[in-house]
């Protein structure tokens, strides 16, 4: 259990989840294909196959179901799917020893830096290495290049409107310091009924326990550009309103315009939902392209 626990008084009896990078804030591309990518080349020894390389990070972490998970498991999906790509495995190019990340990932208590430090530390494995000099890096680069970055067009303009009715809790799985710096300096911390983060546990956690201090909120809608997002919604009986990647201006618009308002008037039925999650599968494949 997180050490963390939301605590808040609800003024609504309807909340609103909302999910922060690529969802609310538009920094998904930015984060991977500048700061997280470079670092997964350069740590992992992929200069001699960087497009490849490059091809499934951003598949595993942009365009596909593995969308928006814990950066670890990324990049246990990244190695695999690198070293089954047709190009590279014909190529006869030599990777580094993955096993230890596999292993690391289907057994750590939490998929956190300090375990990782412990379980690099203690089996001196490269790849563990590797994989804990990569997240370091990453944490230095985004905090120099993410920055001065705005939300999506209509986010603020939907929140402001929701936020007449519902409490809106800001959900995610970046650290919380950064979640509020972003938040206020946009304007729409002030929107918020509270800001919770990483330290808090899983989405899923944080609108559980935001439902456990305000029993008077009967209904909850999730915010998210993610199949993370989605399954705390299912998770938690909440409705979830996709914000398609690729297509966020427009989802937002659709929120502001139809997804809202039934919300508001308990029309969010069963086939609403499925018309948006059959969207939301449809932007997000499992399979790679280069294996159709």
């Amino acid at each position: 259990m997180s050490a963390y626990q939301i605590d808040y008084t609800a003024r609504h009896p309807r909340l609103i989840a909302c999910d922060s990078d690529g969802c609310a804030f538009d920094v998904m591309d930015l984060k991977h294909k500048e700061c997280f990518c470079p670092a997964f080349i350069k740590h992992f020894g992929l200069q001699r196959c960087a497009r490849q390389a490059r091809q499934v990070w951003e598949f595993v972490n942009l365009y596909s179901r593995t969308r928006g998970s814990n950066r670890f498991q990324a990049v246990g999906d990244a190695v695999k799917l690198l070293a089954a790509h047709p190009e590279v495995r014909d190529s006869g190019l030599a990777l580094m020893d993955f096993e230890p990340i596999h292993h690391f990932l289907a057994h750590a208590e939490a998929l956190g830096e300090p375990a990782l430090a412990r379980k690099a530390e203690a089996t001196g494995a490269p790849a563990l290495q590797a994989m804990l000099f990569w997240t370091r890096e990453v944490n230095i680069a985004v905090k120099a290049m993410c920055h001065g970055i705005g939300p999506f067009p209509g986010v603020e303009e939907t929140l402001r409107a929701a936020s007449q009715e519902c409490d809106v809790l800001v959900v995610s799985q970046a650290p919380r310091e950064t979640l509020i710096h972003e938040w206020t300096a946009s304007g729409l911390a002030e929107l918020t009924a509270t800001i919770a983060g990483q330290e808090f546990g899983s989405k899923a956690a944080q609108v559980e326990q935001a439902l456990a201090s305000n029993p008077s909120v009967r209904e909850v809608l999730v915010l998210g550009d993610a199949p993370g997002d989605q399954q705390a919604a299912e998770a938690t009986g909440a409705k979830f309103f996709p914000i398609i990647p690729g297509d966020e201006i427009a989802s937002w618009e659709r929120l502001r315009a139809e997804g809202l308002p039934r919300f508001l008037r308990g029309e969010f039925d069963a086939a609403y939902q499925s018309s948006l999650l059959d969207a939301f599968s449809c932007a997000l494949p499992d399979t790679p392209p280069w294996q159709q």
